[in-house]
């Protein structure tokens, strides 16, 4: 899936959304352990990192992740989706700081007004 969101970076937004939609359902049943150091959300600053080229279909996905968590047609179990409420609360720093970064990228502004929003949503309700 990884993958995928690279190839349809600059794609049409409803299939980058579909495609970081599909890892944010997977990411629900993860294990933060499971995305190496840090869970999926440092594990999205690192790839964001390593291929900036990428970082429209990445922030799309840091855009979705929040949203999963009220998501109940992923079918998780009320303790792992309250796990993953908590994984990414605890990375709203991390998360938070990416946004910041990305701020300086003009094209990219409202898509990262739109992540902004997301990431306030899970911790305000």
């Amino acid at each position: 899936m990884q993958n995928l969101l690279k190839r349809f970076h600059k794609g049409h937004p409803k299939v980058r959304t579909q495609i970081s939609i599909a890892v944010a359902a997977l990411a629900v049943h993860v294990p933060a352990e499971d995305w190496g150091d840090g869970g999926i959300v440092k594990w999205l600053r690192d790839e964001m990192d390593s291929n900036p080229e990428y970082i429209p279909g990445f922030l799309e996905l840091l855009t979705v992740l929040p949203e999963e968590v009220l998501n109940y047609k992923i079918a998780a179990r009320p303790e792992r989706r309250r796990q993953f409420e908590k994984e990414l609360t605890s990375q709203m720093e991390v998360a938070l700081n990416i946004l910041t970064a990305c701020l300086g990228i003009s094209e990219l502004k409202e898509q990262v007004l739109e992540a902004f929003a997301s990431w306030l949503r899970l911790k305000h309700g």
